[in-house]
């Protein structure tokens, strides 16, 4: 199989992203694993990048971690899409 490339719309809704990136971060994916967060709010999306990095880096430090308030940059090449509303 090749790389998986999750996309998290989303990502800074306070209420459930946080449990979507812990549940990602312990996950030990049979693949590469690369997570795209996108919110069009910067706050929020710079705060959840912060948690995703020190999650990832505590359980999973081969994930690669992109964070976009652009989701244009980010939907081609997505293998898998979650979207938190």
């Amino acid at each position: 199989m090749g790389s998986r490339v999750l996309l998290l719309a989303g990502a800074g809704n306070i209420d459930c992203a946080h449990y979507v990136l812990g549940t990602l971060a312990t996950w030990h994916a049979p693949d590469s694993l690369e997570v795209r967060l996108f919110d069009a709010n910067e706050e929020r999306l710079d705060l959840m990048d912060r948690l995703a990095r020190i999650l990832f880096e505590y359980n999973n430090d081969e994930a690669i971690i992109k964070a976009s308030a652009s989701i244009a940059d980010f939907v081609e090449g997505c293998t898998e899409i979650v979207r938190s509303v």
